[in-house]
């Protein structure tokens, strides 16, 4: 898994210009959602509304649209083995929704995505984040499309 990487679209953060950097707890544990490729095209004629207008679109089974649409098993099992590389645990997988959960520490988790973790601290509060866009394998680049839970900043206020 060594050798070339690739981010991971849109996975880069503008923190606010404010914000205050420090280290990240490094033996914290933290649990990340990867999301995986979707196993076959939903919409072979483009798009889903011209597909939709068309009649070219088919209901088709919960159990089939898993197994068409869900993650491959070989997907899965690349996740896997780079989470093992890292020496990230898995902790639940999901072929249908395309999610592997993986946890482990902070600091492996920075290796794994190649960027710098740490606190910020900005006037809506201190979060977990991390700087510069996340990367892969280039054997992974196709495979995962996000990964999510590395950036622990407050999304919603209670009123």
């Amino acid at each position: 898994m060594n050798g070339q990487r690739v981010a991971i679209p849109g996975s880069e953060i503008q923190h606010a210009k404010d914000a205050r950097w420090s280290p990240a707890p490094v033996e914290e544990r933290i649990r990340v959602t990867i999301y995986l490729r979707r196993g076959a095209d939903l919409c072979p004629g483009g798009s889903l509304a011209e597909d939709l207008l068309s009649g070219r679109f088919q209901q088709i089974p919960r159990e089939e649209a898993a197994e068409k649409l869900g993650a491959s098993p070989e997907d899965l099992e690349a996740v896997r083995a780079f989470a093992k590389n890292y020496s990230l645990s898995v902790v639940d997988e999901n072929s249908a929704a395309r999610t592997v959960h993986i946890e482990g520490q902070v600091a492996k988790l920075a290796s794994a995505f190649q960027v710098e973790m740490g606190i910020l601290e900005t006037a809506s509060g201190r979060y977990l984040s991390y700087k510069g866009p996340l990367t892969v394998p280039e054997s992974l680049k196709d495979v995962i499309t996000a990964a999510l839970g590395l950036d622990r900043r407050p999304v919603a206020r209670r009123a």
